[in-house]
């Protein structure tokens, strides 16, 4: 049945008098001016407004989307069945239920349910966006991960973005900046007083001229007192023109000559260090001689030379005095001294033309070894494919063995399996033989006469004359003519035509008897059609599918055998048992293993991120590009040796020294005296 509602109602003056507070979402009508207002349970009568277009949006906000049959009071009391106790009526009816386990809104079950706390197996579900605690039997590609291994940061190998980002950073040690470098100043390096003017343009500094006031000019000096050269380093302090010295020359420091020098006696060089700064050295003297004195062989003996790429370093070729041989090496960081420290670096390259030696080892592989390639015609590896494993056992088939270069070994059981004993008669027992010759020239008959005579009875005997059937006798052609008919040929299944084949046949009465006993069918007897020489020889030649065979310049099919051999055997495989052993119980699956394929980078590579302690883009980050980079902070560099002339970059310790020796420069010498 329908509900009516109505609503509270009066006139105009009615309500304005009585001026209520309605309740919230109360309606008061007025009759005689069919207008209304809704009541908030606060605003009295007159502070409400009439309800307007306004109100009508704001309803019709409330109704929003709801569907036709519940956008009214009396459509909403209609969908609760009037019930004005619905929500307790739901209540009682789910407590009435709450224990219900079948037939619940559809399902058979309940407990075919999954609950949020209980643990189900789940079949051929889809889960959207689940969250997943402890989570078991989900692999990596499950999540989308396939290609990402499970590698601790400080194991992380560097990937090729990484070592792109890598290369385009300068080193903490010596770097070397390419571009406009920015973010630097001369305060940065602890030179805020210096100017940037060219060398060819510097002004004398006021400490500069006071030292210049004191030195001589290099034309026409005038000195006073001795004169002595204790030290001529400098290139401003050269002792001009040719100097030839034809005796002894002593000087108690140091000297420059700033043009040639010719020593026309022997030259004696004392001291530690003897540094040539020629761009070239030219040596007429076809044999150079290292080491003289060098009498406990403690030392090694060579020629090294130095580069910096980044890391300074060394390579050369030197005699290692410890192990002594001569060892091509790269990468040495430590500054030679008697020695090389061999630990550091690796043995370098060397491409030659050809190589003749009398003995050479390469890696593992010792001077016997590679000798043993002395005689050899052809790619080994495709020799040995070409193999069978002398060692191993192998199933074969269509194979010949050579029985002259094998030996064919196997146990007795096998062999009686092959040739049992009731193929066989014995020595001394009793067998009863069928269709077999006796040789009575090789073989002697025994028995009684009373067993001859059972045997040769005259009721067992043929008459000459009479008429006698014979059972299993033999009748000999030479002596005898037989006339027969095929119809009378018991036995006989071919016609007279079939047999007329035999008429104009060559084959001897020996050939003709290989049929006796023949077994095989018409079919089978057709397989050797086509043959093209003795089966029995190509048999010779096979290998048997089932037996051990030893055999000798063998081809065995992959494909049709199965070859057990063990690590040792197999020639192109380089790992040890030990090594490829390493794969035994690992849990990577292949999609994990099959990161490594189509991987170019080398072991060394690999290892390269053996040490890396944090996560390598961070230490990316902290490191200043090669071209333009822009630093902050207090920039440090290392400090050159004086008279250095090149790009490096010059600290405030290198400038004080520079500007030191410049004002406290040495007396010079000129070709033409003091």
């Amino acid at each position: 049945m329908a509900t009516r509602m109505q609503q509270r109602r009066g006139t105009a003056a009615t309500w304005t008098a009585a001026d209520p507070i309605l309740a919230a979402g109360e309606i008061g009508f007025e009759i005689d001016t069919n207008k209304f207002k809704i009541g908030d349970g606060s605003n009295r009568w007159a502070q409400l407004t009439y309800f307007t277009a306004d109100a009508a949006a704001a309803i019709q906000d409330l109704i929003d989307g709801a569907p036709g049959v519940l956008d009214t009071l009396n459509e909403l009391a209609a969908a609760v069945n009037d019930d004005p106790n619905f929500f307790s009526t739901v209540a009682t009816n789910l407590s009435n239920h709450e224990a219900d386990t079948t037939n619940v809104h559809g399902i058979a079950n309940t407990a075919n349910l999954v609950t949020l706390a209980g643990t189900q197996t789940l079949t051929n579900k889809t889960l959207t966006s689940p969250i997943i605690n402890t989570p078991t039997g989900i692999t990596k590609s499950d999540v989308g991960l396939s290609n990402v291994d499970n590698t601790s940061d400080a194991n992380k190998p560097v990937s090729t973005a990484t070592q792109s980002a890598l290369d385009l950073k300068a080193p903490l040690a010596s770097p070397t900046f390419t571009g406009t470098v920015s973010g630097v100043t001369k305060s940065m390096v602890g030179l805020g007083n210096v100017d940037n003017t060219s060398d060819a343009n510097k002004p004398v500094s006021t400490a500069t001229q006071s030292a210049l006031d004191l030195k001589a000019d290099l034309d026409g000096a005038t000195f006073s007192g001795a004169v002595s050269i204790t030290d001529a380093t400098a290139a401003t302090n050269a002792i001009t023109g040719a100097v030839t010295i034809a005796g002894g020359l002593g000087v108690l420091g140091a000297s420059y000559f700033g043009n040639d020098l010719v020593v026309e006696g022997s030259l004696t060089v004392n001291g530690t260090t003897t540094t040539v700064g020629t761009q070239d050295l030219v040596v007429q003297d076809p044999m150079i001689y290292l080491g003289e004195g060098n009498s406990t062989n403690v030392v090694d003996l060579g020629i090294v030379a130095s580069f910096d790429d980044g890391t300074y370093q060394h390579t050369g070729l030197v005699r290692d005095a410890s192990a002594g041989t001569w060892k091509l090496f790269k990468g040495v960081t430590d500054e030679p001294s008697g020695t090389i420290n061999f630990s550091q670096g690796s043995l370098d390259d060397l491409s030659v033309a050809g190589l003749n030696a009398t003995s050479i080892t390469v890696g593992d592989v010792s001077n016997t070894e590679i000798g043993y390639l002395n005689g050899v015609t052809s790619a080994i590896q495709t020799q040995i494919d070409g193999k069978i494993s002398a060692t191993s056992l192998d199933s074969l088939e269509n194979k010949t063995i050579d029985l002259a270069d094998n030996t064919v070994t196997g146990t007795i059981a096998e062999f009686n399996a092959a040739l049992s004993d009731a193929d066989f008669a014995t020595l001394s027992g009793t067998e009863t033989l069928t269709n077999k010759s006796i040789d009575l020239a090789s073989n002697t008959l025994s028995g009684t006469i009373a067993q001859f005579n059972t045997a040769v009875s005259d009721a067992n005997l043929a008459t000459v004359a009479g008429a006698e059937t014979l059972t299993n006798k033999t009748i000999a052609f030479t002596d005898n003519t037989i006339t027969v008919s095929v119809a009378n040929v018991t036995d006989l299944t071919a016609s007279a035509s079939e047999l007329n084949l035999l008429d104009g046949v060559t084959a001897s009465t020996a050939e003709l008897n290989i049929l006796d006993g023949l077994t095989a069918s018409t079919t089978e007897l057709n397989y050797v059609d086509g043959v093209t020489s003795a089966i029995q020889t190509q048999l010779d030649d096979k290998s048997t599918a089932s037996k051990t065979e030893t055999l000798s310049n063998k081809t065995i099919s992959y494909t049709n055998n199965t070859i057990t051999v063990q690590a040792s055997n197999i020639s192109d495989v380089t790992a040890s048992a030990a090594e490829l052993n390493i794969l035994d119980g690992v849990t990577a699956g292949t999609s994990e293993l099959n990161v490594l394929d189509g991987i170019t980078a080398t072991t060394s590579e690999l290892n390269y991120v053996s040490g890396v302690t944090s996560a390598l883009q961070t230490q990316i980050d902290a490191k200043a590009p090669l071209a333009s980079p822009a630093l902050t902070g207090v920039p440090t560099a290392p400090t050159a040796s004086l008279g250095t002339n090149s790009t490096q970059v010059a600290t405030t310790a290198f400038v004080d020294a520079a500007i030191e020796a410049l004002a406290s420069r040495s007396l010079i010498l000129d070709g033409g005296g003091v």
